[in-house]
């Protein structure tokens, strides 16, 4: 089981944000995507994301797996704006 947290600022943010998480089906490490959509003061909607990828040489294809999981994701949220934090 793993802890895992975002913080925001409260005089930036207008709604309460739910951080998600989405585990990476290749992962062998529990590795997954954490990601949380929030929305300004002045309305501007932003989502979120860091994701810690597969590590070592040996994973160095599901990595790069991960990564395209995330541009997919991404991808599906075009009305969105996107903050990436990897």
């Amino acid at each position: 089981e793993y802890f895992v947290m975002m913080l925001f600022r409260k005089t930036v943010v207008a709604n309460e944000p739910v951080v998600n998480y989405k585990p990476f089906s290749n992962s062998q490490m529990g590795r997954g995507l954490l990601f949380s959509g929030v929305t300004t003061k002045c309305g501007q909607e932003i989502l979120f994301m860091t994701s810690h990828l597969e590590s070592m040489k040996e994973y160095g294809q599901a990595r790069v797996e991960q990564l395209h999981h995330c541009f997919d994701f991404m991808t599906g949220l075009i009305k969105t704006s996107v903050l990436i934090f990897f």
